[in-house]
């Protein structure tokens, strides 16, 4: 249930259904098992993906360490934990404990898999994804076109996995200030997650905030400005006045002329850093 609710984007209620389950693991399998290991997991992806870095790091370390005793080294959850860990050292801003985890959980899982399948995909996706923004987008696309290509092997068109990639493969794009290729990737992007999540999911907000963004870049103000506001509104709503993914969309519609709208200026640390 609690993963159900992660998926949907309800943070809050996924948190006491995974903290129920982790108690009930440890307590009946013991701490170090690799189901409490999995839950332990589960709570730390859901602690980064609210902005919770101190919770994420308590609970992804452990679960590192528990799949790292019980499980082969190239084992897909260990991969997972070492790439999820990855993310959380991303955004804590130590790219450089980052990178060689991105790239260790993809060796391992092509070790495991070979070139082909879901797991390589994801794993090529993830470290593309750093890649780009960390200032090499060049070398990030060809990994995400790869990542693409599997998943749609894999899916067709009409997955979640394939909205990621195609999110990826639009920001290597933005990245390199090629906002047509960004743009046609997000436009193509939305109405799988439209048809995936309904209207209103952190994915569908993260898209309508990338599209805002490049439309600006290229001038079409009057085109973003409505995009920007609809992702403000979505991310209050699912995450919070304070989350920084909420604070983001409005630095950038801080920056179209006379626009704002209904919503104040960013906070004014987010101010001082654009």
């Amino acid at each position: 249930i609690g993963r159900t609710y992660y998926a949907l984007g309800l943070y809050d209620q996924a948190r006491p259904h995974l903290d129920s389950a982790y108690a009930i693991q440890r307590r009946v399998l013991g701490p170090t098992s690799v189901e409490a290991g999995e839950s332990a997991g589960d709570l730390g992806q859901l602690a980064l993906s609210a902005g919770d870095y101190t919770a994420a790091e308590k609970t992804l370390t452990t679960a590192l360490v528990v799949k790292r005793a019980r499980l082969s080294p190239d084992d897909d959850q260990v991969t997972a934990a070492l790439a999820t860990l990855a993310d959380l050292r991303y955004q804590q801003g130590n790219n450089a404990v980052a990178e060689p985890l991105y790239r260790e959980a993809l060796r391992l899982t092509r070790k495991r898999h070979g070139n082909t399948g879901t797991q390589v995909a994801l794993r090529l996706n993830q470290l593309g994804n750093f890649l780009s923004y960390t200032g090499k987008p060049k070398n990030a696309t060809p990994l995400l076109e790869e990542s693409l290509a599997l998943r749609r092997a894999a899916y067709g068109d009409n997955h979640p996995d394939v909205v990621d990639a195609l999110i990826a493969l639009g920001d290597a794009a933005e990245n390199q200030a090629n906002y047509p290729d960004a743009e046609a990737n997000f436009r193509k992007a939305l109405p799988i997650a439209h048809t995936l999540y309904g209207e209103s999911h952190p994915t569908i907000a993260n898209i309508l905030g990338r599209l805002g963004s490049v439309l600006s870049a290229e001038g079409h103000l009057e085109q973003a400005e409505p995009l920007l506001q609809q992702t403000v509104t979505m991310r209050i709503t699912l995450l919070g006045e304070q989350h920084p993914h909420v604070q983001l969309p409005r630095v950038e519609l801080w920056r179209l002329p006379g626009s704002m709208g209904p919503f104040g200026p960013p906070d004014p640390v987010w101010q001082q850093a654009l």
